[in-house]
């Protein structure tokens, strides 16, 4: 996949481009189908699919007291699942206070003269600009003059109900995993190094992972089955351990020997019963918060 940091960048693209829009916390079946929108657009058309995206989430600026966790602090995990949708050129637009005073007019003629620019693709309520003043029809209106197709997409429902970041993030909360999976259409993951601990697990007979992970939104204390791939090799070990809850810090472990600072990747068991040892342990099952170096994710799935 192919980074840029700026809208003058695309024009190196080369070919068609059909670009899908949006801050896409969690990637959840709604954000999936506007990508989706764009990828089969490029099929159509031979040309590439890509992304538009925000870094920070706006919010964070614009209001930083009424932010609320992200369900990704890892813009390293986002490209994975991107790439996995068949995104091939990402663009991360800083959001600032520059950002925020740029008129929605001023956007719009930004990106709809990017040449080669063939489609642009968000969530029918999508917002940009100043005061988020534009919206679809809006961009709609401005692309007259330009051969860029504006498409939007409708919300899409699970259980009757539309689904959204902020739903997502009160089932993480609350420990719903399997609507989190059914709004995700995969298992949960969370991103993080692994990090020298207190060595408990081993003083038990079960040596452990703590994972590293930033200022997100985590299920609930307790003991998650889970099936780990170690670079690239996978491994399952479940694990039964007993309930009982470590000292409420956000710190948990997952029994799986990796050593300190190797690349890992968890994925969630589904339903089946556990067998052998690994589980997570601790709030948001096998990890805790800090500031630590970037390493692939841990994956979670049903609580034991």
């Amino acid at each position: 996949m192919t980074r840029f940091s700026t809208i003058a960048e695309l024009a190196n693209v080369g070919n068609p481009l059909h670009l899908a829009m949006g801050v896409f916390d969690g990637l959840h079946l709604g954000h999936q189908a506007v990508i989706d929108a764009a990828v089969k657009g490029a099929e159509i058309s031979r040309g590439m699919p890509g992304v538009l995206t925000f870094e920070p989430h706006p919010i964070q600026v614009l209001s930083p007291e009424n932010a609320p966790r992200q369900i990704f602090s890892s813009l390293e995990q986002k490209e994975r699942l991107l790439a996995a949708l068949g995104v091939e050129v990402l663009l991360v637009l800083r959001f600032d206070e520059d950002m925020a005073r740029q008129t929605a007019a001023t956007f719009a003629q930004s990106l709809l003269s990017v040449p080669g620019l063939r489609q642009v693709v968000a969530g029918e309520d999508w917002k940009f600009g100043k005061g988020r003043e534009g919206t679809m029809t809006f961009l709609r209106s401005c692309s007259s003059g330009y051969n860029v197709e504006v498409e939007e997409i409708a919300a899409v429902t699970c259980r009757g109900e539309r689904i959204s970041s902020t739903r997502l993030r009160r089932a993480l909360r609350d420990g719903h995993l399997s609507s989190v999976r059914e709004m995700l259409g995969r298992s949960y993951s969370v991103l993080g190094s692994v990090v020298a601990g207190e060595q408990v697990g081993r003083q038990l007979g079960a040596p452990t992972a703590n994972i590293l992970v930033g200022e997100e939104q985590l299920p609930p204390d307790g003991v998650y089955a889970v099936l780990a791939r170690i670079e690239g090799e996978s491994r399952e070990r479940e694990e039964a351990e007993q309930g009982k809850r470590m000292d409420r810090r956000r710190r948990g472990r997952a029994g799986a020997r990796v050593p300190n600072g190797h690349r890992h990747r968890v994925l969630a068991l589904g339903a089946r019963r556990p067998r052998g040892p690994l589980g997570l342990q601790g709030r948001g099952g096998g990890a805790r918060r800090g500031n630590g170096g970037a390493a692939p994710s841990c994956l979670m799935g049903h609580r034991l």
